[in-house]
């Protein structure tokens, strides 16, 4: 029978749990049966929880269950009323719309009843005296990561009725256990053995204590804690025994029977134990959040000529006033879509996009699920920060009742930035995850670093083996492209001087970011292609686009940008790879997408939170995305010193024709440094870009091609080419086609082209003029300045910039100026280091523009 079906006792009943209600709207509901969370239990002495399942007892009493190392952390009374623990996850802290970063993990809230030390909570025949995991943390702090997979491992937990049952191994046994309040001093703790050959050791309490037998029933009193005399009964025969290094150890022999042990807990002596009862059938998941959400949609307008973007609500007034903040989608192999949000639920919706749409939330609890995907056989699987979980519905009622835990084989840390991003499903069954690896901002003592961390990482399909595919990575996204290629993206910052796309070979390359470069690699394996900073910020996941919903693309791998668009990625066998930018802006953050089996169509959803305001509009959304008129789909890219070829999928119609302005082309190298991001540098080395004059163009004579010709041009980091189209027979309006690639095959510039260029582009020069407020102010939001600085005195990564001018003392033209091209050598105090140089970035007429703007807030 499989552990996630065997009943517990008493334990099973749907009883009141007492406990004083939680704030409405919280993060931290009162009906959830459990919540995945880091915690601090305490400082000193220092007890860390890295992937905890927080189970409420009832009574405002929690116990905390360590998956690490199989132990019970801790028991604690709550403040009545309030959240059992701080809210310092990325979560909890911006819930439900903040803008605050986490500088510490969360730590518990309330009085210590109980605890137990960062050692293993269980063993076979007794408890190891050390920490017998593998893993350590890089530069010291102990061990890190799960038990080997022979000495113990986590299971997942299982609903029945109200509560929350947890299931591991300890050897070869199967073990399930269930916690509960009694009342205001009384909890019980029910463990079920299944029949095996291993004696299993499972510690009772860390402190001494000696045990009085009476047959199948013991009492004792320990030595430490707030509840320190503890009733014991079991089915069978069982030890108990003491020492002073691991404290009061259950010692169950092995056997062909199961065995169930229920532990009283109280601060004063229990005179009359309740019985345990008899074995009751399992009880259906009572269901925390009941009812579905009637959600109108089809009357929504479609925007955009060629992609048709069609915002679609969030039922954010539903009966639980919980805030949807959404991080991907998925579907089910009959349609119904699967929306994770950062706050640990997973929600159902029926008929997405149609007319009315049925919310209802499939599950709650998970530990920042930023991902999630379904496989051929329609398992469901959710990436969190803690582990990749397997949500089974085993009674097709739509409500996932049994979380499994299908992996928690990588090393989880307490650094507040340590987080999984995206999961892919190989056709072996195996697991591809990603995982952030920035580092510590020195503000806190919890900046732990483990190996798998900025990495890309194959899970094998049982969740024990792990094999690296890449590291250094600051913040990566992963994507499968059709055919199982992997692709990365990754986030400007320090050391990733723009944002990148990687293809992820047989190879294990080290990508860039030092601070993860864990096998001390001299040199980074180049990307595929970078982005312009302006156009994408900060890259995120993956998609494919379905032929169905567009016919001009066919079947085509994506991805997805944070800064609201969509970019095609093309890899061609011959010419550069590149890719596109999609001809849509979206209202919202995108962080994943996926398409929708019944339709074709496209639907991507996103967020933005922390101290990143987006540059879009809103901050979440979701939207239904097809194609609305034939887009001309570039597939090829050719480069060479003097001409540029675009080829297309189609023939161009012969209504198409390229128009005024004619089509640009800009080039630049970027720098890889310790710096945050990077400015753009001439082909001499100076601030600034290359913007080339087109020459003539021709249209190949099936009209798949357009070639472009151009004055010398050399080896670049970034190209950027606009073709401006339109359909004359229709008379739509123009659709600009940008292309993006690396063409670093290029020669580089000698002495003498660095000359030639520089005679031709002065010829071109254009003399600057005072800078403006109103141009400056334009200029301000099309540089994506108002995602770090408000201008209404609100604290985001950095300063807010009203009345700016009146603060600083001293030449306040050159004080901004320095700040916009040299961020670096002005940073406010308070304020991480992370805005990139707009050295050659911004041109130096808009920086007129731009610091007659700044000047002009009040």
């Amino acid at each position: 029978m499989s552990p996630f079906r065997i009943c517990l006792f008493t334990l099973l009943a749907v009883l009141p749990s007492f406990a004083t209600p939680l704030p409405p709207n919280g993060f931290v509901e009162s009906e959830q049966p459990f919540l995945r969370s880091a915690l601090v239990v305490s400082e000193k002495p220092l007890n860390r929880v890295r992937r905890g399942v927080l189970l409420p007892l009832g009574n405002d009493l929690w116990t905390c269950f360590d998956p690490d190392l199989l132990r019970y952390a801790a028991i604690w009374k709550a403040p009545a009323g309030q959240a059992p623990l701080t809210m310092d996850s990325m979560a909890g802290i911006s819930y439900p719309s903040g803008t605050a970063k986490a500088d510490t993990p969360p730590k518990l809230m309330g009085r210590l009843i109980a605890s137990s030390p960062e050692l293993p909570g269980v063993g076979i025949r007794s408890l190891p005296d050390g920490d017998v995991r593998k893993a350590d943390l890089l530069g010291g702090g102990g061990k890190v990561g799960p038990m080997p997979p022979g000495a113990g491992r986590y299971l997942g937990l299982a609903l029945s009725g109200d509560r929350a049952a947890l299931n591991y191994r300890i050897g070869g046994r199967l073990v399930r256990e269930g916690n509960r309040s009694l009342g205001p001093d009384l909890i019980e703790r029910m463990i079920v053995l299944f029949p095996g050959a291993d004696p299993v050791a499972i510690g009772i309490d860390a402190g001494k204590g000696k045990a009085v037998m009476d047959g199948k029933k013991a009492s004792l009193m320990v030595t430490s804690g707030d509840m320190p005399h503890l009733e014991i009964e079991g089915t069978s025969g069982y030890l108990l025994r003491e020492d002073g290094k691991r404290g009061v150890t259950l010692l169950v022999p092995g056997g062909t029977k199961e065995c169930v042990i229920r532990i009283l807990r109280s601060s004063k002596p229990i005179a009359s134990p309740p019985p345990m009862g008899k074995a009751a059938e399992f009880l259906p998941a009572a269901e925390p959040f009941q009812g579905e959400i009637k959600v109108a949609g089809e009357a929504t307008p479609e925007t955009g000529k060629q992609i048709a973007v069609r915002t679609l609500p969030l039922p954010e007034e539903n009966p639980w006033k919980r805030r949807i903040r959404p991080t991907d989608i998925a579907f089910t192999q009959g349609g119904d879509a699967l929306i994770t949000t950062l706050d640990g639920d997973v929600w159902r919706v029926k008929n997405i996009g149609g007319k009315t749409s049925a919310w209802s939330r499939a599950a709650s609890g998970i530990f920042e699920a930023m991902s999630i995907a379904v496989n051929a056989k329609g398992e469901v699987f959710v990436l969190g920060r803690d582990q990749i979980t397997r949500l089974d519905d085993t009674d097709d009622d739509g409500f996932f009742d049994v979380h499994a835990c299908a992996s928690d084989a990588f090393n989880q840390t307490l650094h507040t930035r340590d987080y999984a991003t995206s999961l892919e499903l190989d056709a072996d069954g195996s697991f591809i995850i990603a995982r952030a690896g920035l580092i510590d901002s020195g503000k806190s003592k919890y900046g732990e670093m483990a190996e798998d961390r900025g990495s890309v990482l194959r899970i094998s399909p049982n969740g024990l083996l792990v094999t690296k595919l890449a590291d250094g990575l600051r913040v990566p996204y992963i994507g499968m492209a059709p055919g199982g290629v992997i692709f990365a993206s990754d986030q400007q910052g320090n050391f990733i001087p723009s944002t990148p796309i990687h293809r992820i070979g047989k190879d294990v390359p080290y990508l860039g970011y030092e601070p993860s470069n864990f096998r001390k690699k001299r040199h980074p394996v180049p990307p595929l292609l970078w982005f312009p900073y302006q156009i994408n910020r900060s890259g995120s996941s993956f998609a494919t686009l379905s032929e169905e919903a567009f016919p001009s693309l066919g079947e085509t791998f994506a991805h997805l940008s944070w800064s609201g668009r969509i970019f095609p990625i093309v890899t061609p066998g011959r010419g550069l790879p590149f890719a596109w930018k999609l001809p849509a802006d979206f209202d919202f953050p995108i962080l994943g997408a996926a398409t929708n089996p019944r339709n074709g169509r496209l639907y991507a959803v996103g967020l933005g939170i922390s101290g990143y305001k987006p540059e879009t509009p809103r901050t979440a959304g979701l939207a239904e995305i097809r194609e609305r008129a034939a887009i001309a789909a570039p597939v090829t890219l050719e480069i060479s010193e003097t001409s540029v070829i675009v080829g297309f999928r189609t023939p161009l119609p012969a209504s198409f024709s390229l128009i005024s302005p004619r089509p640009e082309l800009d080039l630049w190298n970027i720098r890889r440094t310790e710096k945050y991001g990077s400015g753009h540098y001439r082909w001499n080395g100076e601030p600034g870009e290359h913007s080339v004059k087109t020459g003539k163009l021709t249209i190949s004579n099936d009209r798949t091609k357009i070639a472009i010709e151009v004055p010398p041009i050399f080896r670049s980091d970034i190209m950027r080419l606009r073709l401006h189209l339109h359909d004359t027979a229709t008379g739509d309006l123009p659709y600009t086609i940008e292309i993006y690639a690396r063409p670093t095959h290029l020669p580089a510039a000698e002495k003498a082209d660095l000359v030639a260029v520089g005679n031709r582009e002065k010829s071109t020069a254009v003399a600057m003029v005072p800078g403006s407020a109103k141009t400056g102010e334009t200029l301000f939001r099309n540089y994506g300045c108002t995602g770090c600085h408000a201008l209404d005195g609100t604290k985001l990564t950095g300063p807010p910039l009203n009345g700016i001018a009146s603060r600083h003392k001293g030449d306040i033209d050159a004080f901004l100026k320095t700040s916009i091209i040299d961020p670096a050598a002005v940073i406010a105090e308070g304020y991480e280091p992370s805005m990139p140089s707009f050295a050659g970035v911004i041109p130096e007429q808009d920086i007129l523009h731009i610091v007659a703007y700044l000047k002009s807030l009040k």
